[in-house]
């Protein structure tokens, strides 16, 4: 495999005439250094890692990160494995199936993205741009596992696991909580339980949005507690919204001022 890696220079020590404009490079090694992806990576495959389908239909780009994404979601998917497999040499394939499910899940996967400023970079086309699909749970993911593919290629595969794991591993800490406190990745019942615990009353989903074809919707869910927004979510079902929103909620500095009483910039919670 180690034949096939991209041979090209890495983000500091990037050439021009590799295919990137000059300002796309510049924004590129920028992102390198801003989020610590080791020296080597190849600013090509990480451009292409940042090219929305709509991009390519409209000829703002000669290939998509979808062969990216795929080769990303095999490499985060071993690293999950592999983590839980060594952390408890006594869990059978079952839990060790449901905790790598949990670790991956789409909204995760585009918080990742989130926090390493993703949105920004992607290239959308005039259609993807109006629609809003850049701010996508599934496009951040997409993007991420895309972004992790072109890191792959581009390192020998420890360094490329190591600067995952140091990612991954603030995740799969949450997985293990979570299923040792028997919320085994439910995020809602965990949200409903603590809430009505302190409050006595359970929190409420709706649908705020929805995007995407007919055939293949996406929601958007806000969880509000005694009548105040808390968090959203978004996935490919309104149960997928759901989990998503909850499991915002649970993270969020807003439910623990709520919980405790205490009021917001704004005013109670």
């Amino acid at each position: 495999m180690s034949g096939n890696r991209d041979p090209k220079p890495g983000c500091s020590r990037m050439r021009r005439g590799t295919g990137c404009r000059p300002r796309r490079e510049q924004e590129l090694v920028a992102w390198c250094q801003r989020t610590g992806v080791p020296p080597g990576v190849s600013l090509p495959l990480l451009d292409q890692a940042l090219c929305h389908a709509s991009a390519v239909s409209e000829g703002l780009a000669a290939a998509d990160n979808e062969r990216l994404e795929f080769l990303g979601d095999a490499v985060i998917n071993l690293l999950a494995a592999e983590y839980f497999y060594r952390n408890d040499p006594d869990l059978k394939e079952g839990g060790l199936a449901r905790r790598r499910a949990a670790a991956v899940r789409t909204e995760t996967l585009a918080r990742l993205g989130r926090d390493l400023g993703l949105g920004p970079l992607l290239l959308l086309g005039k259609g993807g741009l109006q629609s809003g699909v850049g701010e996508l749970d599934s496009v951040l993911a997409s993007t991420f596992e895309a972004v992790v593919g072109a890191v792959y290629l581009s390192l020998p595969p420890g360094e490329a696991f190591k600067w995952l794991f140091e990612l991954l591993t603030p995740v799969f800490h949450e997985v293990e909580a979570a299923f040792a406190r028997g919320a085994e990745g439910n995020f809602k019942s965990e949200l409903q339980e603590e809430v009505q615990q302190v409050l006595a009353e359970p929190p409420c989903y709706r649908v705020v949005g929805t995007s995407g074809p007919p055939h293949d919707p996406y929601f958007e869910v806000e969880v509000t507690i005694r009548g105040e927004p808390v968090a959203r979510g978004s996935g490919r079902s309104k149960k997928e919204a759901e989990q998503a929103a909850a499991r915002a909620a649970l993270a969020s500095e807003g439910l623990q001022r709520l919980l405790t009483g205490q009021t917001g910039p704004g005013g109670p919670l």
